[in-house]
């Protein structure tokens, strides 16, 4: 179990349920970059351990700890990533304003995620998570001009559905345990 909990039956049917959103977002057959894939199905792994360290962290640890954490390791992973270009590109006036106000948001949100997760039931808010595809989305039309199709559609709605069903499922389960 992570975090003490136990996956039910309805967990790996959602979890199925979103893998199938997953493939029909990026069709293995080949219509997308592999390399775009790889860095998307990267990111959600490094995503889940984040709310997951999260999650455990602020319960025994105050945010303003959680946050030196946070700050130590990105500075130290990024600086090593990039260590190649440091000296090679001065960023201008504005791009380093673009990197500070980045900084300010970032630290904000995770100042709130970890009081969120605090305060309330991980049951609770893992629904929240699932909003960030419809923004994502949005933004790549509002951007990009980039609407997504059917088969991307169906699968964002799959993954949301999956995700956010479990999560209040397993809520109202808990909140049924106690009464």
């Amino acid at each position: 179990p992570v975090l003490g909990e136990r996956v039910t039956a309805l967990g790996w049917l959602g979890a199925a349920l979103g893998f199938l959103g997953v493939l029909l977002i990026i069709r293995p057959s080949g219509g997308l970059d592999s390399f775009g894939v790889a860095m998307a199905l990267i990111n959600a792994v490094c995503a889940t351990l984040y709310h997951l360290s999260t999650r455990y962290l602020a319960k025994i640890e105050r945010p303003a700890t959680l946050m030196i954490y946070t700050l130590l390791v990105g500075a130290v992973t990024f600086t090593l990533l990039a260590f190649d270009d440091l000296f090679k590109y001065a960023p201008t006036l504005q791009e380093w304003a673009m990197m500070a106000g980045l900084g300010v948001v970032a630290t904000l949100g995770h100042f709130l995620i970890t009081l969120s997760y605090r305060e309330a039931p991980a049951s609770l808010l893992a629904p929240v998570n699932y909003v960030h595809i419809l923004f994502s989305a949005l933004a790549a039309w509002i951007v990009f001009d980039h609407a997504p199709d059917v088969l991307t559609s169906i699968g964002m709605l799959c993954i949301a559905v999956a995700g956010a069903g479990i999560a209040l499922y397993s809520h109202f389960t808990k909140l049924a345990s106690r009464a």
